[in-house]
């Protein structure tokens, strides 16, 4: 406490007190006023500020957990009333011109307080011979420890105080993981909003949710899905309905933490919970009935897996054969024509009398050493020195381009045939 002193008129005035910035502890006579909160910690050994917390809405006092939006779980006052008594002590609301307040006082001559602990329970606690033990649990009712958001972990659902994991028809465990009790249940399969044509329901009739918010009035069971179908952060469609489930009232949470299982004579209304999932690419949708054993969804899951993968290698297969026989078609072609040319060439040259003496290329080409000694040039080719094996010296003209006809060729053979000149062999 910081208190200013007038030391002229022994007058104080309270600058700053700790019992106006509450975090988890609540003393007699202390007020939590509106906008204040009272702030569980994270764990008994880590004091951060944790998950749930106690504020006012709605001219009263609610218990909430955080999460986009934040979701109540318990209303401290009921319905009209300004007080909540317990065993040691009572709560009350205090009304002013311009705030609301909640003062709790005791009635125990031990000394006593209240803690919002860290699973989201306010608790009384009575000091006793240098030991705090607990005397009474105020937000606990009739639902028990189901009504606790965090009792059974994500997606859990609590039933008498046990935990499970929601599962879909013919008891298909697929969806789901199991975890500890503490953590809930893990989706196998996570949510992808670039996957909506895969999403659907499992259906948990009788199972309700503690932070039910309306938001949509007076509709049909089905209108409720599809209004989640259509919201990708939409992660349950939750409806209570009275006799008729053709009009009832529908809420869409965006995160869910436990659920409860519903018992008539403790909900005066009815409630179908339908958890949206991811349905695997492998699995269809409309599992068989009755549901094949796990070995036999893996072999088929395999199997779906292999077809497509060998049918596209067989398929590669024929395209590759199919492109190699068309290029050796074309080759061959090319070949034959290429040998046809030459076999018509060497007739005419058979045919031809009069022509001088023929040399193949090759020793042609060894003679003018692949026709690097250019001496000269003209009529359609380039002439080259060279030395025959026998030491005779030659002049060999090579046609660089045929624009000749075949006729015209052998014409020119013959002239150069008929030449007698000391360097031109015949």
């Amino acid at each position: 406490m910081l208190v200013q002193y007038d030391g002229l008129n022994d007058f104080s005035t309270t600058i700053w007190q700790s019992l106006d910035y509450p975090i988890d502890t609540w003393l007699p006579n202390q007020r939590i006023r509106e906008g204040q909160r009272l702030i569980a910690s994270v764990s008994a050994s880590n004091w951060t500020p944790g998950q749930f917390y106690l504020s006012f809405a709605n001219a009263n006092l609610y218990a909430f957990i955080q999460s986009s939006p934040p979701q109540t779980y318990h209303k401290v006052f009921n319905e009209g009333a300004e007080s909540k008594q317990f065993r040691t002590g009572r709560l009350a609301l205090e009304y002013t011109r311009h705030t609301i307040a909640a003062t709790y006082t005791s009635e125990t001559e031990d000394f006593q307080f209240l803690r919002f602990d860290t699973d989201g329970h306010l608790r009384v606690y009575q000091w006793v011979q240098a030991n705090a033990s607990e005397v009474a649990d105020i937000l606990t009712d009739y639902l028990g420890i189901c009504a606790y958001p965090t009792f059974c972990g994500k997606y859990g659902i609590c039933s008498n105080g046990r935990c499970s994991c929601p599962v879909g028809n013919n008891g298909d465990t697929s969806y789901f993981q199991q975890l500890n009790s503490s953590t809930g249940c893990r989706k196998v399969t996570p949510l992808s909003c670039q996957s909506t044509h895969l999403h659907s329901f499992i259906e948990l009739p009788n199972v309700s949710y503690f932070g039910f918010v309306a938001a949509i009035l007076n509709t049909d069971i089905e209108s409720c899905k599809q209004a989640c179908l259509g919201n990708c952060s939409c992660k349950a469609a939750l409806f209570h309905y009275n006799s008729n489930n053709m009009s009832g009232n529908c809420s869409l949470p965006s995160q869910i933490f436990s659920l409860m299982s519903t018992r008539p004579e403790l909900f005066p209304y009815n409630s179908t919970s339908f958890i949206k999932v991811q349905r695997s690419t492998l699995i269809p949708a409309s599992p068989p009935s009755p549901s094949p054993p796990l070995e036999k969804k893996e072999s088929i899951r395999i199997e779906l897996i292999i077809g497509p993968v060998v049918a596209g290698l067989i398929f590669t297969f024929i395209l590759i054969w199919e492109c190699v026989h068309v290029l050796r078609k074309r080759g061959s072609i090319k070949e034959e024509g290429r040998k046809k040319i030459e076999d018509e060439w060497e007739k005419s040259l058979n045919l031809e009398t009069n022509l001088p003496t023929r040399f193949n290329y090759e020793d042609l080409k060894s003679a003018t050493e692949n026709f690097n000694k250019r001496i000269g040039g003209g009529g359609f080719g380039s002439v080259s020195e060279g030395t025959l094996v026998n030491g005779i010296k030659i002049a060999v003209k090579r046609l660089d381009r045929l624009v000749q006809g075949r006729k015209e060729f052998l014409a020119e053979v013959k002239t150069i045939g008929s030449i007698h000149r000391v360097n031109l062999v015949d």
